[in-house]
């Protein structure tokens, strides 16, 4: 039996756990957690309030990109997409900002990562700030293959706020970018991260995202692109 880390008590219902295999029973609410890797927080010495209701824990404060790193994380997400198939992606047309939440929150609720577009020559990618460098190479991963998707004029793309299936469709396909991170880097965190995205019930990132994956698992990567390309994803949905 496990032990909750907030009431102490054995735990013998429906539980929630962390990376670090804390574990806290389910009924607990107005608990703090790491607005960025989720651990859970109790004790005001194990995070810091970056902003207003927002708390990052101090692993990932201390792992965090910055202006010293950003461009070694880009060169190893572009590394790892590159190897895999997309020799293609024009990442000089793309401006990168890593900004607030509240700037975020101006561009797009609730979002860690967002691509924007006014035309190919002219996009952004937008990363939440106070970011660890494995959950950054994440997002920027999946917002780089929306990118990929516009450059390669894919019809899911362009049809992406009209279309529910085509949403689902680019949002299941560029989660392949987050997989590919997870999977290639040996760290207790992008474990748990991987197994999060195989739990996961969401029906724009989730269930696109696991029955894209089951396709990959038969065709690889270049077939996964290739069938992009042909634009035969939906079908899978």
């Amino acid at each position: 039996m496990y032990k909750c880390c907030i009431c102490h008590k054995q735990i013998t219902s429906y539980y929630y756990n962390d990376w670090h295999g804390n574990k806290w029973c389910a009924e607990h609410s107005n608990i703090t957690k790491c607005a960025t890797c989720g651990s859970i927080l109790t004790n005001s010495s194990q995070y810091i309030q970056v902003e207003p209701n927002r708390h990052v824990c101090k692993d990932c404060i201390n792992n965090e990109v910055n202006p010293d790193n950003f461009n070694w994380v880009k060169q190893q997400v572009l590394k790892r997409l590159i190897k895999v198939g997309f020799q293609d992606i024009q990442c000089d047309w793309i401006n990168f900002k890593v900004v607030s939440k509240k700037e975020m929150n101006m561009l797009c609720q609730n979002a860690a990562g967002l691509h924007t577009a006014c035309s190919i020559l002219n996009q952004t990618v937008y990363v939440l700030s106070h970011t660890n460098k494995i959950e950054f190479a994440a997002i920027l991963a999946h917002e780089l293959l929306h990118s990929w998707q516009m450059q390669n004029n894919l019809n899911e793309y362009a049809n992406y706020n009209t279309d529910d299936i085509s949403k689902k469709v680019c949002e299941g396909f560029a989660q392949l970018g987050s997989f590919l991170i997870y999977s290639t880097i040996d760290h207790e965190y992008a474990k748990w991260r991987l197994e999060q995205m195989f739990r996961s019930t969401d029906e724009v990132y989730g269930i696109p995202f696991l029955k894209i994956h089951e396709r990959f698992k038969q065709i690889g990567w270049y077939g996964i692109i290739r069938e992009a390309r042909q634009q035969k994803l939906a079908r899978l949905l």
